[in-house]
């Protein structure tokens, strides 16, 4: 079973060999779909996969931002409010980090703050669906 407690790597598990073109396709549409119907344990899996399975260290660091953002919301849902803050905190210290291409860092900015005030107020979630613009990069990479 996987672990969604710390974000950090699942435990036993060694770094897969890199994905190819055609799986980590696959993975990104599945993942960012999962999210936004609201299937978050299922996304988060589907990223992982591709933090497993990433080429680089620039891949590594934001798959594990999406892994952690999906794992903040599946606490979300489960109520575990302390954890859901925790996880979507690191996810916005990786991701803000980095450099994403066009307009993909303003749709994460947007998007790490339309989920913000939801898991930190225990309220319910606005659309998760990734932005547009943060698609596209993530598409890029």
């Amino acid at each position: 079973m996987r672990n969604i407690h710390s974000g950090d790597a699942p435990s036993g598990s060694e770094p897969r060999r890199p994905l190819s073109d055609e799986e980590r396709t696959r993975l990104i549409e599945e993942g960012t779909r999962l999210l936004a119907s609201g299937k978050y344990f299922r996304a988060h899996e589907a990223f992982e996969d591709l933090w497993n399975g990433s080429r680089s260290h620039r891949e590594r660091e934001t798959w594990q931002g999406l892994t952690q953002i999906a794992a903040a919301l599946v606490k979300h849902e489960r109520r575990e409010t302390t954890t859901a803050i925790s996880l979507l905190a690191k996810a916005r210290s990786r991701l803000l980090g980095l450099k994403f291409e066009g307009d993909g860092g303003a749709g994460l900015h947007e998007y790490l703050d339309r989920l913000a005030d939801p898991l930190t107020n225990d309220r319910d979630l606005p659309s998760t669906e990734l932005p547009v613009s943060l698609l596209e990069a993530l598409r890029a990479l």
